[in-house]
């Protein structure tokens, strides 16, 4: 599989190529020329790197660069980041543009999509979907899966390296990393004085390295008054207060300074929404009444629509404003045997034709138990949605 950058492929001779951000001789980039002549070899595949979206745009208020084809650019003069229309309307014409070229060139369309970076993105590759692309390329771990084509690992190769050095690293690919996390509480790291701040990320970044992690689990949160309710959070939101735009730049920093892979820690259900939304109610079998679940935290109930709604839009501007490689699930997803009995959750449970006993809570042994699981798997059911809701807009690779 070759896959050019077609703005690379395209510079005329004698001027130099826009390599990253390093100005190139001509002379060292492929012609379409030679694109022409090895598509018509039955070894070789000519695939799509993007036509120019191979570089890194200001993805946050501090300036990171992050590759253009998975992240909004962030406009520092209007103080905005790029919307949605826009993210789609600039990916659309470049993928349209290297895939009409390819398909001229090569007599055939490209169905090979491969990020720049190894950086996916879910919303690009909707619209490469649209061109007719059929397996996408990242630079992740691991071995491949043909049930998985969305989501192909690729070795990066460097430095022409000798038959025995090649085969010892792709022998490693096989081999599973051991796991060494760290949890990051974003409330310690922030500061209102922004010189202060730097200082706590640079200390961060440093410990992360110095002790050899792999995995940072990053708050995207805040709770500074640690009572489990989330006021604000740290990154752009449609619903809560944002305290900071922090959590993209310090991701983005563990991932490039401390060589890290980060997870965006995330409440489920203990956001701190309108009070017009249902939270969880416990039955007190002493009075016989529901009363408001105050431990382990206050929550939403997962049962009402709008509430699933509110968060499923949280977890999207998430995955919209920032660079992360998975989701971890804060421990607020959980019922104890005396909840939830909010009137959402009691029709629900009703609904599926288990509920027999007068009492919200069941009394019967197999029927709590059905209870119980119904419960199980609507928490389950839930945080698989919130996943799948990130991965459209993040990738498949979360």
């Amino acid at each position: 599989l070759w896959a050019p950058v077609g703005s690379w492929v395209d510079t005329p001779a004698g001027q130099p190529v826009n390599f990253g951000g390093l100005m190139t001789p001509r002379e060292r980039f492929a012609t379409w020329e030679m694109v022409r002549e090895l598509s018509r070899s039955p070894l070789v595949e000519i695939g799509a790197h993007t036509w120019a979206s191979h570089y890194g745009l200001p993805a946050n208020p501090q300036g990171s660069r992050e590759p253009a084809a998975a992240n909004r650019g962030w406009d520092k003069t209007t103080g905005r980041y790029e919307s949605d229309a826009q993210f789609t309307r600039r990916m659309a014409d470049d993928v349209q543009k290297v895939t009409a070229k390819i398909h001229e060139v090569a007599g055939k369309a490209p169905r090979a999509w491969v990020w720049p970076y190894g950086a996916a993105s879910g919303s690009t590759l909707a619209i490469a979907k649209q061109q007719g692309y059929q397996l996408a390329f990242t630079l992740n771990d691991g071995l491949g899966n043909v049930k998985d084509l969305d989501n192909i690992p690729r070795m990066l190769i460097a430095g022409n390296p000798s038959i025995k050095a090649f085969a010892n690293a792709v022998t490693q690919i096989q081999e599973a990393d051991p796991v060494r996390v760290m949890h990051v509480d974003l409330d310690y790291v922030y500061d209102p004085n922004p010189v202060q701040q730097a200082k706590n990320i640079d200390k961060l970044v440093q410990r992360v390295y110095d002790m050899k992690i792999s995995h940072v689990f990053l708050q995207a949160f805040s709770d500074p008054q640690g009572d489990g309710t989330v006021k604000s959070l740290y990154f752009p939101n449609r619903w809560l207060p944002m305290r900071a735009d922090l959590f993209n730049f310090v991701s983005w920093q563990l991932q490039t300074r401390g060589g890290v892979k980060v997870y965006a820690w995330m409440p489920v259900l203990a956001f701190d929404l309108s009070s017009d939304l249902p939270r969880v109610q416990r039955w007190d079998p002493q009075t016989g009444k529901a009363l408001l679940a105050r431990q382990p935290y206050v929550r939403l109930s997962p049962w009402d629509p709008r509430v699933r709604q509110q968060i499923t839009d949280i977890y999207e501007d998430l995955a919209r404003h920032a660079s992360f490689s998975g989701i971890l699930f804060h421990d607020d997803a959980v019922l104890t045997d005396f909840e939830d009995v909010s009137p959402e959750a009691v029709a629900a449970w009703r609904q599926t034709g288990l509920g027999h006993d007068a009492a919200p809570v069941p009394q019967r042994p197999q029927e709590r138990q059905a209870w119980m699981r119904f419960k199980s798997q609507t928490l389950t059911r839930f945080t698989l949605d919130l996943r799948q809701a990130v991965q459209a807009i993040r990738g498949p690779q979360v």
